[in-house]
């Protein structure tokens, strides 16, 4: 699933970048982790991730937030406000993604 990629300042002001498109695969068996910490990203906004995967993203500096859906870009304009939190919600099994 095609990753779209937000760049935001202090100001609290969000900027698009150009889309990724991750590897196809497990997340927590993947050096996706690596190649997002590479392209400067701290923090994931998801809509479900195991436990494995969110533990190599914060291996390599990465927040991650589960639970998010809706359209990208109010996910973000929430995250800037601050009604954003984890669920908590661990996918499984590797058919939830």
């Amino acid at each position: 699933m095609p990753t779209t990629r937000f760049s935001a300042s202090k100001t609290k002001k969000s900027k698009l970048r150009p889309r990724f498109l991750p590897p196809q695969g497990c997340g927590c068996k993947s050096n996706i982790a690596a190649t997002l910490q590479e392209m400067g990203v701290g923090l994931m906004l998801a809509g479900n991730m195991g436990d494995g995967a969110k533990k190599k993203l914060a291996d390599h500096g990465i927040e991650v937030i589960r639970g998010c859906s809706g359209p990208v870009e109010k996910v973000v304009k929430d995250f800037l406000q601050g009604t954003l939190s984890d669920s908590g919600v661990a996918c499984l099994h590797h058919e939830c993604h």
